[in-house]
């Protein structure tokens, strides 16, 4: 699950952005991977934890080529979305929801677990999930920090050019 974090600005400020990527496509890269990092570290804080397998599929990613710099980071795991952004209802699997139920502790035996689970199949089809919103919030909450940062990088290379120049 990877959320597409798109600049907020003019069009100077993309033009800009454009420029710097053909003149600095790595160091753009590695700024943009920056805050990436940083969003992935304020989600991972926020995510609710049950075996952590979800968290175990973080990724970041850095495409450069052409003078076209692609940064995404995010989470592989389709648990990730449904935690983010909920689910309709729908009718789930048991199995995973008898396995959780005994992972908890709150069920003695098999036979409890599968009560419980089907407790929750049942809440799930007729309810869906609830959205939680962990990396959702957590690109928003980085934005000012994000474009911030990028556009001090954009204004740094900015002055390198116009020094080359002259």
């Amino acid at each position: 699950m990877a959320q597409a974090i798109k600049l907020l600005g003019d069009d100077k400020l993309k033009k800009n952005l454009a420029e710097i990527a053909k003149h600095y496509p790595q160091q753009l890269g590695k700024a943009l991977l920056a805050e990436i990092f940083k969003i992935l570290a304020v989600s991972n804080r926020k995510i609710k934890v049950d075996t952590g397998g979800t968290r175990a599929t973080q990724y970041s990613e850095l495409e450069v080529s052409q003078g076209k710099v692609v940064a995404e980071g995010g989470y592989k795991s389709p648990v990730a979305l449904w935690l983010d952004q909920g689910t309709k209802p729908h009718m789930p699997p048991i199995q995973p929801l008898k396995e959780w139920a005994w992972r908890k502790g709150i069920a003695d035996d098999e036979e409890e677990a599968e009560q419980i689970a089907w407790g929750v199949a049942t809440i799930i089809k007729r309810f869906g999930t609830k959205p939680d919103f962990f990396f959702t919030n957590s690109v928003n909450e980085q934005r000012a920090s994000l474009e911030r940062e990028i556009g001090n990088f954009i204004i740094s290379k900015q002055n390198e050019l116009k020094r080359k120049v002259k």
